[in-house]
């Protein structure tokens, strides 16, 4: 009989963030910081554009709202989340797109920011009970054999992306960062040893993603039944706000 669990839910903020990127720290540093602070702070001046050569404007302090649809989407997303499975084990990972963009910038830019702006303090993770991975961090063990990543290979073939971190880190994972969805098997006969691995596509509004003109990704997520301590893992694709799951359909 399967072993009776709350879904796991694993958190990107690949998706939650990817359409305002432009907005989230990849501005030039002769502009002001963008909107991801909600607290009055003493700049830097690099991040303040001089009125002039001759005249420059060093204001005393700024505030700087932390009304940015990525930040606050993720907060919104995260709550939802939590509220719909109170006693789930929830991981946030992080993603190329996320905090690692802004704490990078930060670190060359305006390091002392560091102390004042950190990824709980942006997405308040923590108040909602999600555990938080770093980007830079290895994959991490869930249930079984399966270990769990944003992802960091990328290729425009389904499944390739997947098989390619398999193979790097040696370990069965699910993962995300391509928005496309595919799965990857290897047996090996001699050792016994089974590798297998998911990308699980993305819960994007691709209207508002037009960074690329041929839009090869593909919505949708994955489950598990965990039996035995070994996932059964199912893709489930969405197509026209509908999916199915365990035979139910759901309608967005």
């Amino acid at each position: 009989m399967p072993r009776p669990i709350e879904a796991e839910v694993t958190a990107s903020v690949a998706d939650l963030a990817a359409t305002s990127e432009k907005k989230l720290g990849l501005l030039s540093p002769e502009f002001a910081w963008p909107s991801l602070i909600s607290r009055t702070v003493i700049p830097p001046s690099s991040l303040v554009r001089p009125a002039s050569r001759r005249a420059r404007v060093k204001p005393a302090e700024m505030s700087v709202s932390i009304n940015d649809g990525g930040v606050d989407g993720t907060r919104k997303f995260l709550q939802d989340i939590r509220t719909i499975v109170p006693k789930a084990d929830c991981h946030f990972h992080d993603g190329n797109h996320g905090w690692t963009r802004h704490g990078d910038y930060l670190a060359k830019k305006a390091p002392a920011f560091l102390d004042i702006v950190t990824p709980d303090s942006l997405y308040e993770y923590s108040k909602v009970g999600f555990e938080w991975h770093l980007y830079q961090d290895p994959p991490v063990k869930r249930f079984g054999d399966i270990y769990a990543h944003h992802g960091e290979s990328i290729s425009k073939h389904s499944g390739e992306s997947v098989r390619n971190d398999v193979n790097n880190w040696g370990v069965s994972l699910v993962r995300g960062h391509s928005h496309r969805m595919g799965a990857y098997f290897q047996t090996y006969n001699l050792s016994g040893q089974e590798l297998r691995g998911y990308e699980i596509g993305h819960l994007c509004d691709e209207d508002q993603m037009d960074y690329s003109i041929q839009k090869n990704w593909q919505p949708g997520f994955a489950v598990a039944h965990v039996v035995n301590d070994y996932p059964h893992i199912q893709l489930i694709q969405i197509h026209d706000y509908t999916c199915v799951v365990d035979g139910k359909v759901f309608t967005a």
